[in-house]
């Protein structure tokens, strides 16, 4: 067998400044400026279409006066109990947590008011085993439209109609924008017409609809069913 001898001069010349390039890149810190928004960061941040769902308890500031510990500690067991499980159901993400609420981003209109009105069943079940006083109630608002993301957060007007359109919302209920309505086909799903709405800093009345399930079948803690 023939051994093949390369010229250790010519590798080494050919080769020295790729070996140099190489070790000053392993050496070098990966810089970036700060704020730099090329690349993924400039996309992550164009505009995209989603449904909103803002959620607030109901009488927040009685309840944390009255019970303070025993609130947080409610509010937190619902979190881990009810309202992870069910976002994870439906392709969803948390935004952010509020002391009272949550904000939560939906890639569909439909899987948002399906999580909407099965939180709000599910709170229920709950509340029928507690004292009147120990009772934890939400509202609900969603809205479809184009929203602005980044890791931590959503902004635009498409947001804050569904924060004021849960600011309005009922009790316990599941308050949407037409959009969503609009958007929804499943006959599961009812819809009571709910009229022009004057929102807060909102220049035009907003078409809102009372949404719930056509029958019971929220997923409770342990329940689960499609979709």
């Amino acid at each position: 067998m023939r051994a093949v001898v390369q010229n250790p001069v010519a590798g080494d010349v050919a080769d020295s400044p790729r070996r140099s390039n190489q070790r000053s890149r392993q050496n070098s810190p990966d810089l970036r400026l700060v704020g730099d928004d090329s690349g993924g960061n400039a996309a992550a941040r164009a505009p995209r279409l989603a449904a909103i769902v803002a959620a607030d308890m109901v009488d927040y500031t009685r309840h944390m006066a009255t019970d303070e510990a025993g609130t947080h500690a409610r509010f937190a067991d619902l979190r881990r109990r009810v309202l992870a499980p069910g976002l994870a159901r439906h392709g969803a993400r948390i935004v952010k947590h509020t002391g009272d609420g949550f904000l939560a981003e939906f890639a569909s209109a439909t899987q948002a008011v399906w999580f909407a009105v099965r939180f709000q069943d599910a709170v229920r079940v709950r509340n029928a085993r507690r004292a009147y006083a120990r009772r934890l109630e939400f509202r609900v608002g969603i809205n479809l439209g184009d929203v602005i993301v980044d890791a931590h957060d959503v902004f635009g007007h498409s947001v804050n109609i569904a924060a004021r359109l849960e600011a309005v919302a009922r009790p316990g209920g599941v308050l949407v924008s037409h959009a969503v309505f609009a958007s929804v086909r499943d006959p599961r799903l009812r819809f009571e017409a709910a009229g022009e709405l004057s929102l807060r800093n909102v220049d035009e009345p907003v078409r809102g609809f009372h949404a719930r399930l056509s029958g019971r079948g929220g997923w409770g803690e342990q329940r689960d069913s499609n979709p």
